[in-house]
């Protein structure tokens, strides 16, 4: 984990200027059998999760603002590890595509 970029991604491709989410089903949202919400404490468990959510979508846009990509991995999807991986693989890209240059994460010089 990344402690110095916004929104601690989980994987970091300085020189490709791409970073990796591994969110939790449950606690960023998603819509699947893990991501749903618990039958008691709904004033509490929605907007907990609605705020996961509004979070999650600035961090990425403020990372797209930088010059950065996201990739968003769910949870569920890691269940089948050869096609989290080629989804990772295909959001790199090739081997030996990286851009050039500096560019900044939210005031950080990477």
């Amino acid at each position: 984990m990344q402690k110095n970029f916004r929104g601690r991604p989980d994987i970091v491709f300085p020189s490709r200027h791409k970073v990796v989410f591994i969110h939790g089903c449950f606690w960023h949202g998603h819509n699947c059998s893990k991501g749903k919400l618990p039958k008691s404490r709904n004033e509490y468990w929605i907007p907990k999760i609605e705020a996961n959510k509004a979070r999650d979508e600035r961090t990425i846009n403020a990372l797209r603002e930088a010059g950065w990509e996201s990739l968003v991995v769910w949870q569920c999807q890691v269940a089948d590890l050869d096609s989290a991986v080629a989804s990772i693989r295909h959001f790199l890209g090739p081997p030996g595509t990286a851009p050039r240059g500096r560019r900044k994460v939210c005031g950080v010089g990477l």
